[in-house]
This record gives structure tokens, sequence and C-alpha cells, in this order.
């Protein structure tokens, strides 16, 4: 495996998503995710046994629908890291520690976890692979002028 020189990868995130059931006040629920967060900890203790929750526990779940609660780490900000919430279950790599082959098994892996955690069938109805690339403009000389230009200049598309 190897990695290219001077990439401007920062982040890589893999989400998936599934529906959530529509409560009589109208709010949007996960009826098995308070369960599914406790077992989730336990399954991928392993492997991520630092465990945050990133919401206030002084809120209910349903006030943060496709909204991250839970964060399984590697270690003390030590990534990848997992994380959870009502109809979402991301998996984030920095440029660091990514390569493909490990983040690919960790999909697998993370999905299968995610299916043993909930006890009904998690029914995935959106999944993306989103890359985040940021350029360190100093390294280039800076922006002069604006943004077109520099981009034209640098990066070749106008």
């Amino acid at each position: 495996m190897s990695k290219l020189p001077h990439a401007p990868l920062n982040e890589v995130i893999f989400e998936i998503r599934w529906p959530l059931q529509m409560t009589d006040q109208g709010y949007m629920v996960d009826e098995g995710f308070e369960l599914a967060s406790g077992r989730l900890s336990i399954l991928v203790e392993e492997d991520f046994p630092v465990n945050r929750r990133v919401k206030s526990a002084e809120l209910p779940e349903q006030f943060f629908p496709y909204q991250v609660i839970h964060q399984y780490w590697k270690g003390e900000q030590k990534w990848p890291v997992l994380q959870l919430g009502p109809g979402i279950f991301t998996i984030n790599y920095t440029d660091k520690v990514y390569y493909w082959e490990d983040m690919l098994n960790l999909i697998k892996k993370g999905i299968k976890w995610l299916m043993q955690a909930y006890r009904e069938k998690v029914n995935i109805d959106f999944a993306s692979l989103n890359y985040i690339d940021i350029i360190e403009t100093g390294k280039y000389g800076g922006v002069d002028s604006d943004w077109s230009s520099f981009i034209a200049k640098n990066l070749n598309v106008t």
C-alpha cells in the first residue's frame, strides 16, 4: 500500500443512513437506537475502546435525527472513529491513517457490527463515501487577488 506524496486529503467519511419513524407528535425517531448504541459499544470495545457522547444527554435522541450522538475511538483522539446517531452510521479516517484497503475492511466490519447492534433489521437507503481535500494556500504563495485566479493558476481549472 502506498500514499501519494503531498496529497491534499484531509478526511474520508463513509456514511450510511436508514429511514426513521414519524411519531404522532411529529418527531422522527429511530426506535432501536438507544439499545443499539449500548450494544455497539460492547461489540466494538476491543477495537474502539473509547466511547464519547457528543450531544447532551439531557435532550432526547428525537431532537437529533440523522446526527451523530456517539463516537467510538481507537484511543484518545486516535483515528479512525466510528459514529452513530438516530438513522446514521459513519466511519471517519484522516490522511495520516487512511489506506483504502483498511477502510474497506472496516466498512465491512462496521456494517456487520451495526446489524448485530440493532434487534430489528436496518434497511439502509443511503450510502456515501466522501473525500475531503484541503489545499494549504500558503504552500502555493497564498491568494494574491481572488480565489478564481488562485484556482486557475495552481489547480489548472477555470
